[in-house]
C-alpha cells in the first residue's frame, strides 16, 4: 500500500511516497522530494506568510499531488508546522489551498511537532535512550525518549529562518552578529536542557544537519542513502561554522550549489545553532538522520506501536 506525508515547514516542503509494509513493521520510501518556497519570510516582521510565498507553495503541492496520484496512494497525511501556527493569516491560506487543490494541511501543535520529529529520526534503529534536535526554519524541537516512548519534549520558537534575519544584517555576518546570536540561543536554551541527562546518543534531522552531512560527505547531489547516519563531530561543526562564516552566501552557492540552494544564507546560524546544542547537552557528536516529521506521521497511524 502507498501512501504519501507531506511536511509544509516555515522554509522547506518535502514529500515522502512510501510503501507501507506492516509485517515485518517497515516504511520503503520510493520517492522523497524537496521545494524550498520559504514561507516564513518576513513572516516575524510581518505577522503574515506573503502572496508570492503562497503562490510558490501552491505550485509546490500542485507537483506533489500529481506525483501522489501518479503513484496511487492511497493515503495523504499532511503537517504544517511554525509558520502556519504564527501566521494571521493562516487560516484564509489552508482555505485557499483546499479549495484550489482540494488537499487539507493539518496543522500540528508544537507538541506534536516534536513528537512527530522524534518518531521519525528513531527510525528504524530504536536506541535505549536517544535526544533528538530537530532545527527547523522558524522553530527548533528538543526531545528525549527511552526508546519509542518520549521522556520530554518542547519546541522553541526560534529556527534558521529567523535566527538569520533576527541578527544577521550583514553577508557574510560580522563576529559581533555571530557572537549575539549565540549568547541568544544559550540564553533560550541553558535551563531547560538541565532536564535531559548529559551524552546521549543524539539524532539531529532537517536540513542543517542533512546539507553539512552532504558537504561532508563531498557529494555533488544530495544523496539520502549517503548522509542518512552520517556522524558530525564537535570539531566537525566548528570547522564548517570557520567555512561557512568566511563566505557570503552567493561565494557559498558557487561552491556547493545542489546542496546548499534555498539554504545558502541560512546555513551559518543553522550551524551555529547545532553546534551550541550539542555543547549545552555535552555530547561530542551527533548521528545525522534523513527522516523526522513526514516519517513520524506515517509511523504515527501505521506502526505507532514501533
Amino acid at each position: 500500500m502507498n501512501v504519501a506525508a507531506i511536511d509544509v515547514g516555515t522554509n522547506t516542503v518535502i514529500l515522502l511516497i512510501a510503501d507501507i509494509n506492516p509485517e515485518p513493521k517497515e516504511i520503503i520510501p520510493i520517492i522523497n522530494e524537496y521545494r524550498m518556497p520559504r514561507i516564513g519570510k518576513g513572516l516575524k516582521q510581518n505577522g503574515k506568510i506573503e502572496r508570492p510565498q503562497i503562490e510558490h507553495l501552491k505550485l509546490i503541492l500542485e507537483e506533489y499531488l500529481f506525483l501522489i496520484e501518479k503513484y496511487q496512494c492511497e493515503y495523504i497525511f499532511t503537517a504544517g508546522t511554525n509558520a502556519f501556527r504564527i501566521a494571521q493569516n493562516s487560516d484564509e491560506i489552508l482555505e485557499e489551498i483546499y479549495n484550489s487543490l482540494n488537499l487539507k494541511i493539518e496543522i500540528v501543535t508544537k507538541e506534536k511537532e516534536a513528537e512527530l520529529s522524534y518518531l521519525g529520526a528513531i527510525y528504524p534503529d530504536v536506541l535505549s535512550e536517544s535526544t533528538v534536535i530537530d532545527i527547523g526554519g522558524g522553530s527548533t524541537e528538543i526531545i528525549y525518549g527511552k526508546e519509542s516512548k518520549i521522556q520530554f519534549r518542547k519546541s522553541y520558537p526560534i529556527g534558521v529562518v529567523s535566527l538569520s534575519e533576527q541578527f544577521f544584517n550583514n553577508d557574510p555576518p560580522t563576529p559581533e552578529e555571530i557572537f549575539n546570536l549565540n549568547k541568544y540561543i544559550t540564553n533560550i536554551f541553558l535551563d531547560d536542557l538541565t532536564e535531559i541527562s548529559p551524552g546521549l546518543p543524539t539524532i539531529a534531522v532537517a536540513g542543517t544537519p542533512t546539507s553539512i552531512a552532504a558537504i561532508k560527505n563531498q557529494i555533488d547531489e544530495y544523496d539520502e542513502h549517503i548522509v542518512d547516519r552520517t556522524i558530525l563531530s564537535q570539531i566537525d561543526l566548528k570547522n564548517f561554522i570557520d567555512h561557512f562564516a568566511s563566505y557570503n552566501s552567493k561565494e557559498l552557492l558557487s561552491k556547493h550549489p545542489k546542496i546548499l540552494t534555498g539554504r545558502e544564507d541560512i546555513i551559518l546560524s543553522g550551524t551555529l545553532l547545532l553546534y551550541k546544542l550539542s555543547d549545552l547537552l555535552k555530547i561530542k557528536e551527533v548521528i545525522v538522520s534523513t527522516k523526522g516529521i513526514r516519517y513520524g506521521l506515517i509511523i504515527e497511524k501505521f506502526l505507532h506501536d514501533l
